[in-house]
């Protein structure tokens, strides 16, 4: 969650590298993986926020062909959207293997 120390802030008025920032480094790492990206681990994480910022806005449409379905979906819905705009997923639900097997 993002919280916005003024109630005039307008979705748009933040930056990628801001959105990024608001999560943990480790998140932040695992973004880097997904798009075969690579920034040190050694950076601080403000610096790692706007070094992923900078090559998502660089290379958009590489970044947009490594997403699955799903994520692209919830894309679509952010562009189609507003300022005000809340996209929600609910999470699978998996089978646990051995109940699998029994079926």
């Amino acid at each position: 969650m993002i919280t916005l120390p003024d109630t005039s802030f307008k979705a748009s008025d933040l930056q990628l590298a801001q959105v990024l920032n608001s999560t943990t480094k480790v998140n932040m790492l695992k973004v880097l993986k997904k798009f075969d990206l690579y920034a040190s681990p050694n950076l601080k994480k403000d610096e790692t926020a706007r070094r992923i910022a900078m090559e998502v806005l660089d290379n958009p449409i590489e970044i947009l062909s490594r997403l699955n379905k799903t994520e692209l979906q919830i894309v679509d819905e952010l562009v189609k959207g507003n300022d005000h705009t809340y996209v929600v997923r609910k999470q699978r639900k998996t089978c646990s293997s051995s109940r699998s097997i029994s079926l």
